[in-house]
């Protein structure tokens, strides 16, 4: 066996045990921002009762002379004016080299377009293929791009993984966020009271916690969305929560709670209703639905709970309803979907990730905003954002639109000018200017901020929080290269950082309420069972020990206390 040298020994030694730099975080490839348009462009697909937006199909073109070449036949083709002098202009623009040029590549999306009524005149559905061009930056020199003639350098963004709250705010009521790459859903928890009928043993109003959410500028409960979208009884079974009565009567049963509005009655076990604050929501959700007019019956069919939704945008129509259910399922976007650390069924659409928030609010509050390993870093992501947030906002407005809607109106929807992204990207904070003054440039490769686009300071202040170093930094992000003034709001990434799938580490978000709910009813069914056996026994004259009916009661009071007894929930809890 050949003999070592010192030399070869130390280098050995420092490849098996030396800390290496994560290579992921310098590589910069434009199939990323490709992909990352892509799922962008395919969120925006929709296919409901008035109309159908599909990708049929999506590709890239490289090469230089063929993308100007379709450019220039993509303008001419949408002049309206015979104008010759324009068409002259455009064609002598792209038959002359640019000395401010841009290196790009193009993104081409077909969409197929279809209105989903039989025009009376043709006797078909209205359809159309239209094509967008897409111009992107292409990176040059390892980690730039080249716009209009200047080099510009594109820098990380940290975002939260899944959900923030505002545990750190002075908001009166607790809320927690979603942000999409279209738009922040806050769900907001309340307090009210309540007051129960007589039967049920007191008329003292109760305390009850409910939700609420804020989407599209309006507050709305957030059971409603989950009613009008699966109706009651699917509704409820998501939810695990199938302990409630609808009647036009009063049931009269002393282990119940029952709430009495117009002509309609709501009852709840009262165990149940004391342990479970997704119960109490949908019970006050129920309760503020019913109308003079409404009847038990029709509050079980799903055009009901349509009807109930569309009202809180000021039109209660079936109609109205299923346009805000699509609208709200366009805010919800691939990207996000796949960026959230939960099974596919909890995650496979926003209705279930309302679930999840709702079962799981108290443990999202508990979540530290300032703590790194629950966020994650995207760099291609906000290009698309910025693409993204506005054809999402386009096919919003289009979906108010309803029945009248045309095929015009769906082309104004998904159509961008083809530089359109060029020139929104060279004004975004996120993309700096070239300003090095010497060859070690991969140091500007790791840069990161948490501004920018769906971020901190985009369109709101700041909080002092996020100002200052949080210990989960430490090994993740730089503690030397930072701004005197806002150490926490920008530096420079480690570049030994275990950062896989984008994420600071591959955490779990809470998610056990299925078996804290299948738990709480197996205890309640068992002291249920328990107390009408006892009860049963007294009917008979069978002598029932006092005792054993003492410690009864007092399992069933110890069974509110375990789990989470909501009428004296702390606020901010």
């Amino acid at each position: 066996m050949k003999e070592m040298t010192q030399a070869q020994f130390i280098r050995q030694m420092n490849e098996k045990t030396r800390e290496k730099f994560n290579d992921s975080l310098f590589e910069r490839t434009d199939q990323d921002t490709i992909n990352e348009i892509e799922k962008v462009v395919r969120s925006c697909e929709r296919n409901n009762k008035y109309y159908t937006i599909k990708v049929h199909d999506f590709y890239t073109i490289r090469d230089y002379d063929e993308i100007y070449h379709r450019m220039k036949t993509h303008e001419l083709n949408r002049i309206k004016s015979n104008n010759q002098k324009i068409r002259n202009e455009i064609e002598d623009r792209y038959d002359t080299i640019q000395l401010k040029d841009s290196d790009i590549f193009l993104i081409v999306v077909v969409y197929h377009l279809r209105i989903n009524t039989i025009d009376e005149l043709t006797g078909k559905y209205p359809e159309k293929y239209l094509e967008v061009l897409i111009q992107v930056p292409k990176i040059v020199d390892k980690y730039y791009i080249r716009v209009f003639g200047n080099h510009y350098l594109a820098i990380y963004q940290i975002v939260d993984g899944s959900t923030y709250n505002n545990s750190q705010s002075t908001s009166k009521h607790p809320n927690v966020t979603l942000k999409t790459m279209f738009m922040a859903t806050r769900i907001y928890r309340y307090a009210d009271t309540i007051r129960p009928l007589k039967s049920c043993g007191s008329v003292e109003p109760i305390s009850i916690l409910y939700y609420d959410s804020r989407i599209f500028g309006k507050q709305v409960p957030v059971m409603k969305y989950l009613l009008a979208k699966y109706g009651y009884t699917d509704a409820t079974t998501k939810l695990k929560i199938q302990t409630i009565l609808i009647n036009d009567y009063d049931i009269e049963n002393p282990d119940y709670l029952t709430f009495k509005r117009h002509n309609v009655f709501v009852s709840v076990p009262k165990y149940i209703f004391a342990n479970d604050v997704a119960t109490q929501s949908m019970v006050y959700t129920i309760f503020h639905s019913i109308e003079k007019s409404t009847t038990s019956a029709e509050m079980h069919t799903q055009d009901f709970w349509l009807r109930s939704l569309g009202a809180n945008f000021n039109s209660d129509t079936v109609e109205k309803g299923l346009e805000i259910l699509d609208s709200l399922e366009c805010i919800y976007d691939i990207s996000t979907k796949e960026s959230i650390h939960l099974p596919e069924e909890d995650k496979q659409d926003i209705f279930h990730v309302f679930i999840w928030i709702v079962r799981e609010f108290p443990n999202l509050r508990g979540k530290d905003n300032l703590d790194l390993s629950t966020k994650r870093i995207r760099l291609p992501e906000y290009q698309s954002a910025i693409y993204g947030m506005k054809i999402a906002r386009n096919i919003i407005r289009t979906g108010n639109i309803g029945k009248s809607i045309q095929i015009t109106d769906l082309e104004k929807a998904v159509y961008t000018q083809p530089d359109f992204l060029i020139k929104k990207i060279t004004k975004d904070s996120l993309i700096n200017y070239r300003n090095s003054v010497n060859d070690l440039d991969s140091m500007n490769a790791i840069k990161w901020t948490y501004k920018g686009v769906s971020g901190l300071g985009d369109g709101s202040s700041i909080p002092d929080s996020y100002r200052k170093v949080d210990k989960s930094y430490i090994g993740r992000l730089d503690m030397d290269a930072a701004p005197s003034t806002d150490p926490g709001m920008s530096g420079t990434l480690c570049p030994l950082a275990d950062i896989q799938n984008h994420s600071f580490s591959e955490f779990s978000e809470p998610n056990n309420w299925r078996e804290e709910t299948e738990q709480m009813m197996q205890d309640y069914m068992s002291l249920r069972g328990l107390k009408e056996l006892i009860t049963f026994q007294k009917e008979l004259d069978m002598p029932v020990e006092e005792e054993k009916e003492t410690h009864l009661d007092e399992s069933i009071n110890a069974m509110k206390k375990l789990f989470r007894p909501i009428y004296f929930i702390e606020e901010g809890k």
